[in-house]
């Protein structure tokens, strides 16, 4: 993933930069400028800027200490400003209408008070020096913009968000729509990866899944404060009032979620879910039939007033050994491998297909979960597509005018008159990625589908596309 997008957002400042920012900047005098002779959290050298005593920490004694005087009121302590270039005797140092706690200095998209409460810096976009903005890390990605974050793969996604979304951190991801979530977890999560604000309600996807919220399900913020209503409640704010508690010390509910963010943490550690369930690779939300009989169409509840329907009829020419069928209405479906068998095995490949010039390939290639699929293409162009998120499947056609073989063991497969496959290496969602097969409308059903799952773990999701010309 390259952050090269301009992303606008209702949350805090609007349109914000996702370009890389820069890195850290170093002073040159770094270890005179760690000196607080007080231990008041204010350097030496700062205080002898604002005419303030390093020997004390409350200077001149008015009971607040050095550290937290603002003598213009505009939310920032002396200190801060003159460590950011502002002048701490201004409450608008630029002129320019926008308090100086308002303003965003280094134009990172978090305002200088809401850096001062993270215990980011105001004038380096990039904290932590991890090649990711501190606003991205805060409200995209829900880690720390204080403390680098790895990211093993190098595609750009922190590991701590790819365990979170249920992407590998060993595989170089894509981010096709720019809204910070890995295409393949947007295909789980069942959002679209080609609009980064999938319900339009102004929250970009990641940032609603940080939040505990559906980014399928448009959101509401009465106060427009950016935090919609249902993560206020939960949190016990007004979601009526941007400012829940006016005697807080901080400014408003943004900067009280913030707070809790202050000493290392992030979104993920102090946001209490929703309840959102993202599908990853241990859901059983769904589930592939086991049987001929379980993938028959299901009886619909009819109005009273509409004349009542048969049901429908069971399709006797699915063999036992099919767990369902596919015809051009089948549509997109999200699928488990929990059925079937785990007999198949590398020999069909090698005394096949390597007559075409296919590398051959182990048996421990081939160990995981085997699905038949009975095929009619209804005398139509027919293409079929794998989605394989969780783990490396592959899919095999089989042609012949009867079923009378099972295509689970090499004396069997003679039994049918061509055999078509597909094995791309790699998981995701990318085109490159894709396993995909095409029936022609001249292949006359009936068509046998085996999928193949290279790992023998059960109850793993995958997605299966079929459309027709």
């Amino acid at each position: 993933m390259y952050l090269k997008n301009i992303i606008c957002v209702t949350l805090l400042s609007g349109c914000i930069s996702s370009t890389d920012p820069k890195a850290n900047q170093e002073d040159s005098n770094d270890l005179e400028d760690l000196k607080d002779s007080d231990g008041d959290g204010v350097p030496d050298y700062i205080e002898d800027a604002m005419g303030t005593n390093p020997e004390s920490a409350d200077s001149d004694e008015n009971g607040i200490p050095d550290s937290e005087e603002d003598n213009d009121g505009d939310g920032l302590p002396d200190y801060i400003e003159i460590m950011w270039g502002l002048n701490p005797t201004a409450i608008d140092t630029d002129g320019d209408g926008t308090w100086d706690g308002d303003e965003d200095t280094d134009e990172d998209g978090l305002t200088n008070v809401e850096e001062l409460v993270l215990g980011t810096d105001g004038n380096n976009p990039d904290t932590d020096g991890d090649g990711v903005s501190d606003y991205v890390e805060v409200w995209l990605f829900g880690t720390s913009p204080t403390e680098p974050n790895p990211d093993s793969d190098g595609d750009g996604f922190p590991d701590k968000l790819e365990d979170f979304v249920g992407t590998s951190n060993n595989h170089f991801d894509y981010d096709v729509d720019g809204d910070y979530l890995p295409d393949v977890g947007e295909e789980r999560i069942g959002t679209d990866y080609t609009n980064p604000d999938t319900d339009g309600d102004g929250f970009i996807d990641s940032m609603e899944l940080l939040l505990g919220l559906d980014p399928t399900s448009a959101d509401i913020d009465t106060d427009g404060d950016g935090l919609p209503d249902e993560l206020e409640e939960l949190l016990g704010l007004d979601p009526t009032s941007g400012d829940s508690n006016p005697d807080d010390e901080h400014q408003g509910d943004v900067l009280g979620v913030l707070s809790q963010m202050s000493d290392g943490g992030s979104l993920l550690d102090v946001i209490p879910q929703l309840g959102f369930g993202l599908v990853d690779c241990d859901s059983v939300e769904y589930e592939t039939p086991s049987s001929a009989e379980d993938f028959q169409p299901e009886e619909t509840d009819e109005c009273e007033d509409e004349e009542e329907q048969p049901p429908p009829e069971i399709n006797p020419n699915i063999p036992e050994w099919f767990v369902g069928e596919i015809k051009c209405d089948f549509g997109t479906r999200q699928l488990i491998a929990s059925a079937g068998s785990s007999e198949y095995n590398a020999d069909f490949y090698n005394s096949h297909l390597t007559l075409n010039g296919g590398a051959a390939i182990e048996n421990a290639d081939y160990n995981g979960k085997e699905l038949m699929y009975l095929v009619d293409n209804e005398n139509r162009p027919m293409t079929i597509t794998l989605k394989s998120t969780c783990t490396d499947m592959d899919m095999f056609a089989f042609y012949s005018a009867e079923l009378d073989q099972r295509p689970d063991s090499p004396e069997n497969y003679t039994a049918y008159d061509f055999i078509q496959s597909s094995r791309v290496d790699g998981l995701g969602i990318d085109p490159a990625e894709l396993d995909q097969l095409s029936i022609y409308a001249s292949n006359a059903a009936p068509h046998v589908l085996l999928i193949e799952s290279k790992n023998a773990e059960e109850n793993l999701p995958f997605v299966l596309e079929v459309t027709c010309d």
